[in-house]
């Protein structure tokens, strides 16, 4: 199962992994892996109990783990991860030993026995790793296993192995035990250390998508165990771990093109077949050069003496702005042709931008061009003159004509911050220079309020 296992990790490194390179993401996942642990031991029992064996030496069991990790970039090819692990580890090891006092029937004979000692235990540890990308979708990585032991069981014993199921032990006071086994021991195991394990991996990336946020990685994992895993027992692990971690990220891989080798022409020799003669001339004589220019006309006719013609034009719009705003009748409200902003509208609003040959659509920003000219000005201050017609039910309403001053002086405070004691409003009844009252059209043109500014 192993070998099959690592025969199809090298089989999918070596399919994929001159593949096209992505950009580094983070992503954040799961894996499960199937444990081959090699205990390395020296002890002969362990604390708080009682053999009389030559001593334990280890032996392989096979285990599993699971976790969570994270993984984040902090280079091209470098990623910083670290997974959340669990580990379960069976254990089994055994001492065969001769003996000359095993009772058959009665009468001692020389046999052997085993010393057995079984039982399993689980970790949770912590597992900062550093990754580096090899090539395309292939990843080496170092780091480093910190672990704790959280549960844990274990038996121990001393069995007749020979003769097979006959024969028992003497008691301590040397008589027949009738027994097959004796030092029996069971529990937890006792003083558990912490788990510190250097480790060395390989995997491989397979997307499980087109976008590339789902990946699937066969992974390699081999742990060296450095500290024991008992206070005062010489018995430490070594981990080969096998499986797959599934990760996800939340952005859209980009993949990076493979950089371009420029290739290098080979210079192709230049083979002189026959040496020309020597043309004879005179040292004496220097060699003259002529050179004229032309022009070429629009109709393709060259011209000596081209003359040129540099011309350069400006245009300038100049809008004059009416100093009036109208309301509708009997109303305090700013009729929704005139154009106004937001609080966070007025950074980007530049008159020029509103300048165009359009003079009806450049007035409708009047509210607008005042409050950013009273901006790039401090010092100026501008007085709004609130009117009526005078006529019909707005006859003698002067404070429906301060109103009206008072909402525009209210726009150009809140909206474009402008001080109030800069904005004077006043009232009065017709305009200063009023139309005829008599028309409708010309009692519309009295429903305004006047601007007076300073910009100085």
């Amino acid at each position: 199962m192993i070998q099959r296992t690592v025969c199809f990790v090298i089989l999918i490194c070596s399919l994929y992994s001159a593949s096209a390179q992505d950009s580094l993401l983070t992503r954040y996942g799961i894996f499960g892996h199937s444990l081959v642990t090699s205990h390395s031991a020296d002890f002969k029992w362990l604390p708080q109990t009682e053999s009389c064996c030559s001593g334990f030496t280890g032996g392989t069991s096979i285990g599993y783990g699971a976790g969570f990790l994270f993984e984040s970039p902090f280079a091209e090819n470098l990623l910083f991860g670290a997974r959340l692990t669990y580990l379960h580890q069976p254990f089994s090891m055994s001492t065969r030993e001769q003996i000359d006092n095993i009772i058959v029937n009665g009468v001692g004979q020389k046999g052997a026995f085993e010393h057995k000692l079984d039982g399993s235990f689980s970790s949770v540890s912590i597992e900062p790793t550093l990754s580096y990308r090899v090539l395309g979708t292939l990843f080496v990585s170092a780091g480093v296993h910190i672990g704790t032991m959280v549960s844990s069981n274990y038996s121990q014993l001393q069995q007749i192995s020979e003769p097979a199921g006959i024969g028992t032990f003497l008691d301590e006071n040397g008589n027949d035990s009738r027994k097959r086994t004796r030092n029996e021991y069971s529990g937890n195991l006792p003083n558990p250390l912490t788990i510190i394990s250097p480790a060395i991996s390989t995997s491989i990336e397979l997307p499980l998508n087109k976008q590339r946020t789902m990946l699937i990685v066969p992974e390699l994992i081999y742990q060296i165990g450095v500290t024991n895993i008992l206070k005062d027992v010489n018995w430490k692990t070594n981990v080969l771990r096998l499986g797959f971690a599934i990760k996800y990220s939340s952005e859209k891989a980009r993949e990076i093109p493979p950089p371009v080798k420029e290739e290098k022409k080979a210079e192709q020799p230049i083979i002189i077949a026959e040496i020309p003669k020597k043309a004879e001339r005179s040292l004496d004589t220097p060699p003259t050069m002529q050179i004229s220019a032309v022009g070429v006309e629009p109709k393709g006719i060259e011209v000596l003496n081209p003359i040129l013609r540099i011309e350069e034009f400006t245009s300038t719009i100049m809008t004059p702005l009416l100093n009036y705003i109208f309301f509708a009748p009997n109303s305090s409200e700013i009729l929704s042709r005139y154009t106004r902003l937001d609080k966070n509208q007025t950074e980007s609003f530049t008159p020029e931008k509103v300048n165009s040959p359009d003079k009806l659509n450049t007035y409708y920003h009047i509210l607008n061009i005042i409050g950013k000219r009273m901006l790039q000005k401090p010092s100026s201050k501008i007085t709004l003159t609130g009117c009526l017609n005078d006529y019909a039910e707005e006859k003698g309403n002067l404070s429906l004509a301060r109103n009206r001053a008072e909402r525009v002086k209210s726009y150009i405070m809140n909206v474009w911050g402008i001080s109030p004691n800069r904005i004077i409003v006043k009232e009065q009844l017709l305009p200063s220079k009023p139309s005829n009252v008599m028309t409708t059209g010309s009692k519309r043109l009295n429903l305004k309020k006047k601007l007076f500014y300073n910009f100085s």
